[in-house]
This record gives structure tokens, sequence and C-alpha cells, in this order.
């Protein structure tokens, strides 16, 4: 079975996070990691962590500082990517980091007249099991097989000149430069893709000259 649980109060930079019970691998999106130290102006309630829950204060691997991109992660013998990023669940935190914009787009009340369209996201699926309430380590179980066809699901929106989140790992994973990203490159570049998202009421989607220009200018450091 994979767990979901809820990362942060309700407000802006609260999202969702799998994980499976014999992964060796910490998160690649820690406890923390990308909540800013201030709302935008148009989201004024800022999503709040609740560390006391957690058994007390962040750990140095749970810092909510973007780690430099340097060679600090060592590589994963036997992995076929050397850092371990070509996994399921590291393509799903990503899409679901991508999404937290449309968490609250799709978790609410069901109402039959005013459908959430958000069908084609990877939060969706998750969603219809969770519980009423999403509060910060809220958590609930699906099928661990499930998680491939989130994947599958999401990637089936195309869309002209936009990309969705599913896409962009796709590219991602196909960059001739992806052996060389490690989990705080990952980190790093991740923040600079979330600056990009928009959503139109059926999901979070990126320009997609947007995202190319920034992921060659970060793999360019990388060479």
């Amino acid at each position: 079975m994979a767990t979901v649980s809820v990362i942060g109060s309700r407000g802006f930079g609260q999202r969702l996070q799998v994980s499976l019970g014999d992964s060796p691998m910490e998160p690649v999106f820690p406890v923390g990691f990308g909540i800013p130290d201030k709302p935008p102006a148009d989201k004024p309630v800022l999503s709040v962590i609740n560390y006391e829950k957690r058994g007390g204060l962040p750990s140095s691997g749970e810092s909510t500082q973007l780690a430099s991109p340097g060679p600090s992660q060592q590589p994963i013998p036997g992995s076929g990517h050397p850092y371990g990023l070509d996994t399921t669940q590291v393509g799903v935190d990503f899409v679901l980091f991508m999404e937290r914009c449309c968490i609250y787009h799709v978790h609410q009340l069901q109402d039959a007249e005013e459908p959430n369209g958000h069908a084609f996201t990877a939060l969706a699926p998750l969603l219809t099991q969770a519980p009423t309430v999403l509060d910060d380590c809220t958590s609930w179980q699906i099928p661990a097989s499930e998680l491939d066809r989130l994947l599958e699901l999401s990637s089936a929106l195309h869309l002209d000149g936009e990309l969705t989140p599913v896409e962009m790992w796709m590219r991602i994973k196909q960059h001739p430069l992806f052996h060389k990203l490690n989990r705080e490159g990952l980190q790093q570049l991740s923040q600079a893709l979330i600056a990009g998202v928009q959503c139109f009421g059926f999901g979070a989607t990126f320009e997609e000259q947007f995202f190319a220009s920034t992921l060659e200018e970060f793999f360019g450091t990388l060479k």
C-alpha cells in the first residue's frame, strides 16, 4: 500500500505527498519545502506546518530552505538513475507539488451542477478517498499499483502551447542530462518551475515556452 499525506494546513502551499513503506529514499520534497515566508497578495492565507504534531522541530533533512544543487547527495548503487529519481514515487510527488494550487478546487463538497473539472489531474483520484477535512498530517492509504495509473491518466490531457505537470516530468526524465540531476537539483528546478503554474479550472498547466527555457537554463548549469 501507498500512503497519501497532507503537508500543511489549508492555505497557500498546502500539498499532498505519497510514500511507499519499503522505499529507502527520503522524500524529494521534505515537509515544509516550497512554502514561502509570506503568501502572495491574492492568497492571503499561508499553509502552516504543525511540527508539534509531527514530533518537534524539523530536522536538518527537513529544511524548508532550498538546498544547493552541489554534489552533497551520493549516488544510489543498483538504481536505474544514479540518484534514484526515475521512480514512480518521485514522479508522482513532482506532479503533486506542481498541482498544489488545485487542492481546494478539487477537495470541496461536490455539486452535481458544478463539476470541479480536474478529472485529468493526479490529485483528483487521490482526493476521492480523502477525509472530509484536509489538515496537516492527515493521511490515508491507496493501493501502490494506483501510482502508475495516476501518471497515465494525467498524461491523457494535451493542450496547445501548454504543458501539464505529467508532461513536464516526462520531458525532464527524457533530457540528456537527467542522469546528472540529484535530489537537491530537482528541488531547485521545481522551485523555479512552480512560479509559472496556472489553473483555469481543469488542472495545473504551464506555458510550454516558459518550461523549455527554464529547463534548458537549469540543465545548462550541470554540463
